[in-house]
């Protein structure tokens, strides 16, 4: 699988706190810093990175600041992973800090390397545009919860709990409603049950 470092994971909250501001609109390093809570002394740097990739664009001065360039739709995760991490290339296999042996002949490595094209099929066929939706999607279902960002994993793992109790009360309901028929049903033959008896 890829490896991505938090440092990928920064630059992609950076292009989400811009892309999901009106188009060309200004916002200093600063508040990217603080809404989206990255270390002060790296963001600069992954700023200037993307600014290379023509992405962003930065002015000095009292008006100054970072803007989204390019349209988000057209800049997929994969691009700012590697824009910043270099290219997406699996984790080596290694056995006791030394290359496996195993290369080339391994049913665990070959399952490796059909992940890495999964994950990496995924990472190149997202784009900052799809996140900033799915990112509103999110905000309005779980609302900020009293922080400036409200993390995709947290909403996630509440919206999971969520469909989880739901799927948990539509069994009893169907329970219910099954027993509640079943005693009917119950009912229903006990007239007919009876009828036989007398005409024995």
């Amino acid at each position: 699988m890829p490896i991505i470092t938090r440092k990928g994971e920064y630059a992609v909250l950076i292009l989400l706190e811009l892309a999901s501001r009106p188009p060309r609109s200004q916002i200093t390093t600063r508040q990217i810093i603080e809404n989206q809570g990255l270390p002060p002394k790296l963001a600069p740097q992954l700023v200037a990175a993307l600014g290379k990739k023509g992405w962003l664009a930065t002015a000095s001065g009292l008006h100054g600041g970072v803007s989204l360039m390019a349209d988000p739709e057209t800049i997929a995760v994969g691009q700012v992973l590697e824009a910043v991490e270099g290219p997406l290339r699996p984790s080596p296999c290694r056995t006791g800090g030394q290359p496996c042996f195993r290369v080339g002949a391994c049913a665990l490595g070959k399952l490796w390397d059909r992940t890495h094209r999964l994950v990496t099929d995924t990472l190149f066929g997202t784009t900052i545009g799809q996140l900033v939706r799915a990112q509103h999607l999110l905000d309005v279902a779980f609302g900020p919860q009293g922080s400036p960002s409200y993390g995709v994993e947290r909403a996630l793992a509440e919206s999971a709990t969520a469909v989880d109790r739901g799927l948990a009360a539509r069994v009893r309901g169907r329970r219910s409603v099954a027993h509640r028929a079943a005693r009917r049903h119950e009912g229903d033959k006990w007239p007919i049950d009876e009828a036989r008896r007398r005409r024995k």
